[in-house]
Protein backbone atom coordinates (compact mmCIF):
# COMPACT_ATOMS: atom_id res chain seq x y z
CA UNK A 1 0.00 0.00 0.00
CA UNK A 2 2.78 2.73 1.00
CA UNK A 3 5.18 2.51 -1.60
CA UNK A 4 8.89 2.50 -0.81
CA UNK A 5 9.72 5.37 -2.96
CA UNK A 6 7.56 7.97 -1.01
CA UNK A 7 8.86 6.47 2.08
CA UNK A 8 12.60 7.10 1.18
CA UNK A 9 11.35 10.85 0.01
CA UNK A 10 9.96 11.12 3.86
CA UNK A 11 13.12 9.64 5.29
CA UNK A 12 15.73 12.01 3.05
CA UNK A 13 13.43 15.29 4.06
CA UNK A 14 13.43 14.15 7.81
CA UNK A 15 17.37 13.34 8.09
CA UNK A 16 17.72 16.69 5.84
CA UNK A 17 15.58 18.55 8.95
CA UNK A 18 17.78 17.00 11.62
CA UNK A 19 20.45 17.85 9.72
CA UNK A 20 20.22 21.53 9.25
CA UNK A 21 18.76 21.63 12.93
CA UNK A 22 21.48 20.08 14.36
CA UNK A 23 24.39 21.72 11.80
CA UNK A 24 22.86 25.16 12.96
CA UNK A 25 22.35 24.68 16.89
CA UNK A 26 26.00 25.63 17.52
CA UNK A 27 26.02 28.74 15.50
CA UNK A 28 22.90 30.00 17.56
CA UNK A 29 23.34 33.52 19.52
CA UNK A 30 22.32 33.61 22.90
CA UNK A 31 18.75 34.27 22.11
CA UNK A 32 16.74 32.83 19.75
CA UNK A 33 13.03 33.13 18.77
CA UNK A 34 10.83 30.81 19.96
CA UNK A 35 7.62 31.99 18.41
CA UNK A 36 6.38 34.22 15.56
CA UNK A 37 3.46 36.35 15.14
CA UNK A 38 1.25 36.76 12.17
CA UNK A 39 3.06 38.72 10.00
CA UNK A 40 6.05 36.88 10.71
CA UNK A 41 7.68 39.15 13.37
CA UNK A 42 9.54 37.10 16.48
CA UNK A 43 7.02 37.43 19.69
CA UNK A 44 8.73 35.27 22.27
CA UNK A 45 12.76 34.88 23.02
CA UNK A 46 14.38 32.82 24.43
CA UNK A 47 17.67 30.76 25.14
CA UNK A 48 18.98 28.45 22.21
CA UNK A 49 18.69 25.35 24.64
CA UNK A 50 18.03 21.71 23.43
CA UNK A 51 14.44 21.78 24.08
CA UNK A 52 13.78 25.51 22.89
CA UNK A 53 15.79 24.26 19.33
CA UNK A 54 14.52 20.86 18.76
CA UNK A 55 11.29 21.18 19.24
CA UNK A 56 10.27 22.46 16.24
CA UNK A 57 12.18 19.71 14.46
CA UNK A 58 10.36 17.22 16.62
CA UNK A 59 7.05 18.25 15.80
CA UNK A 60 8.08 18.43 11.96
CA UNK A 61 8.83 14.50 12.48
CA UNK A 62 6.41 13.56 14.75
CA UNK A 63 3.34 14.96 12.48
CA UNK A 64 4.34 13.54 9.45
CA UNK A 65 4.95 10.07 10.80
CA UNK A 66 1.33 10.02 12.13
CA UNK A 67 0.04 10.86 8.88
CA UNK A 68 1.88 8.07 7.37
CA UNK A 69 1.03 5.87 10.14
CA UNK A 70 -2.65 7.07 9.41
CA UNK A 71 -2.09 5.77 5.49
CA UNK A 72 -0.57 2.43 6.89
CA UNK A 73 -4.18 1.77 9.22
CA UNK A 74 -6.29 3.03 6.91
CA UNK A 75 -7.09 -0.34 5.04
CA UNK A 76 -8.07 -1.48 8.26
CA UNK A 77 -9.76 1.09 9.32
CA UNK A 78 -12.21 1.03 6.41
CA UNK A 79 -12.32 -3.14 6.99
CA UNK A 80 -13.61 -2.99 10.86
CA UNK A 81 -14.76 0.58 11.21
CA UNK A 82 -15.93 1.74 7.94
CA UNK A 83 -17.86 5.19 9.47
CA UNK A 84 -14.77 6.38 11.51
CA UNK A 85 -13.21 7.04 7.77
CA UNK A 86 -14.37 9.94 5.08
CA UNK A 87 -13.50 8.77 1.61
CA UNK A 88 -15.00 9.73 -1.29
CA UNK A 89 -17.71 7.43 -2.75
CA UNK A 90 -18.01 5.42 0.38
CA UNK A 91 -20.98 3.12 -0.51
CA UNK A 92 -18.96 2.53 -4.26
CA UNK A 93 -15.82 1.91 -2.76
CA UNK A 94 -17.28 -0.37 0.38
CA UNK A 95 -18.80 -2.65 -2.43
CA UNK A 96 -15.36 -3.22 -4.03
CA UNK A 97 -13.76 -6.48 -4.07
CA UNK A 98 -10.38 -6.30 -1.42
CA UNK A 99 -8.02 -5.97 -4.29
CA UNK A 100 -10.52 -3.36 -5.88
CA UNK A 101 -10.27 -1.46 -2.62
CA UNK A 102 -6.16 -2.09 -2.11
CA UNK A 103 -5.78 -0.18 -5.38
CA UNK A 104 -8.48 2.42 -5.06
CA UNK A 105 -6.65 3.26 -1.53
CA UNK A 106 -3.40 3.41 -2.44
CA UNK A 107 -3.81 6.44 -4.44
CA UNK A 108 -4.61 7.36 -1.26
CA UNK A 109 -1.83 6.54 1.19
CA UNK A 110 0.33 8.47 -1.80
CA UNK A 111 -1.45 11.45 -1.54
CA UNK A 112 -0.99 11.31 2.50
CA UNK A 113 3.14 10.73 1.98
CA UNK A 114 3.12 13.70 -0.22
CA UNK A 115 1.33 15.62 2.49
CA UNK A 116 3.73 14.60 5.13
CA UNK A 117 7.09 15.44 3.17
CA UNK A 118 5.35 18.72 2.35
CA UNK A 119 5.12 19.10 6.38
CA UNK A 120 8.86 17.88 6.33
CA UNK A 121 10.34 20.71 4.19
CA UNK A 122 8.47 23.48 5.51
CA UNK A 123 9.55 22.55 9.49
CA UNK A 124 13.29 22.28 7.48
CA UNK A 125 12.25 25.95 6.20
CA UNK A 126 10.99 27.01 9.39
CA UNK A 127 14.19 25.96 11.16
CA UNK A 128 16.28 27.72 8.12
CA UNK A 129 14.15 30.89 8.68
CA UNK A 130 14.72 31.18 12.61
CA UNK A 131 18.11 30.79 12.85
CA UNK A 132 18.46 34.14 9.86
CA UNK A 133 15.91 35.57 12.50
CA UNK A 134 18.51 35.15 15.42
CA UNK A 135 21.61 36.04 14.00
CA UNK A 136 19.61 39.06 12.43
CA UNK A 137 19.87 38.31 8.92
CA UNK A 138 15.87 38.51 8.48
CA UNK A 139 14.23 40.53 10.91
CA UNK A 140 11.33 38.56 10.70
CA UNK A 141 9.75 35.01 8.92
CA UNK A 142 8.99 35.53 5.60
CA UNK A 143 5.09 34.45 5.09
CA UNK A 144 6.38 32.31 1.95
CA UNK A 145 8.09 30.01 4.14
CA UNK A 146 4.70 28.81 5.77
CA UNK A 147 2.54 29.98 2.75
CA UNK A 148 4.29 28.03 0.10
CA UNK A 149 3.70 24.43 1.23
CA UNK A 150 0.69 25.24 2.78
CA UNK A 151 -0.61 26.00 -0.57
CA UNK A 152 0.77 23.03 -1.92
CA UNK A 153 -0.56 20.62 0.82
CA UNK A 154 -4.10 21.86 -0.09
CA UNK A 155 -3.51 21.66 -4.23
CA UNK A 156 -2.13 17.74 -3.28
CA UNK A 157 -5.34 17.32 -0.85
CA UNK A 158 -7.75 18.39 -3.50
CA UNK A 159 -5.96 16.65 -6.11
CA UNK A 160 -5.30 13.41 -4.11
CA UNK A 161 -9.47 13.30 -3.53
CA UNK A 162 -10.15 13.47 -7.52
CA UNK A 163 -7.51 10.50 -8.11
CA UNK A 164 -9.26 8.62 -5.19
CA UNK A 165 -12.27 9.17 -6.33
CA UNK A 166 -11.54 8.82 -10.13
CA UNK A 167 -9.93 5.21 -9.08
CA UNK A 168 -12.99 4.44 -6.97
CA UNK A 169 -15.04 4.81 -10.25
CA UNK A 170 -12.66 2.93 -12.12
CA UNK A 171 -12.54 0.16 -9.87
CA UNK A 172 -16.28 -0.17 -9.96
CA UNK A 173 -16.59 -0.10 -13.48
CA UNK A 174 -13.91 -3.35 -13.36
CA UNK A 175 -15.94 -5.13 -10.65
CA UNK A 176 -19.06 -4.71 -12.56
CA UNK A 177 -17.75 -6.02 -15.61
CA UNK A 178 -16.21 -8.82 -13.76
CA UNK A 179 -19.23 -10.00 -12.16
Amino acid sequence: MIRIGGVAMLVVGIAAMWTIAGTLYPTLPPQIPLHFDGSGSPDRWGPPNFWNWFLLPSIGTVVPLFLTGIAAVIPWLLRNYPGLVSIPRRVQFLALPPDGQRRALTALAGMLLWISTVLVWMFAGMIYATALVARGTWSGMPLWVALIPVGAILAIALFGNFLVSRRILVESVIASQRA
